[in-house]
């Protein structure tokens, strides 16, 4: 079942454009400001990781940005779980 944030960001954009996470927050933000968070913790530097596993040259990943990534990424899940009510 979706969430009422869901039901009004898949009504006002359609599946195809968001593209990657950037572009999800964006579209997120337009229908609930709570998601600015996202851009505060850094969320949208994950898009390296979103664009850069699909798309030549392959990403150059140290220990040090998978663990920014990790703890980034779980903030993100903590922050959606709570926006779910999960």
């Amino acid at each position: 079942m979706l969430s009422v944030i869901q039901k009004r960001v898949f009504s006002i954009y359609p599946l195809y454009s968001l593209a990657s996470p950037r572009g999800l927050i964006q579209n997120c933000m337009n229908a609930d400001e709570d998601f600015k968070y996202l851009f505060e913790i850094n969320a949208d530097k994950l898009d390296r990781y979103y664009t850069g596993t699909r798309y030549p040259p392959l990403l150059d990943v140290t220990e040090e940005k998978v663990r920014e990534a990790v703890d980034i990424a779980e903030k993100v899940r903590e922050f959606i779980l709570k926006k779910l009510r999960l």
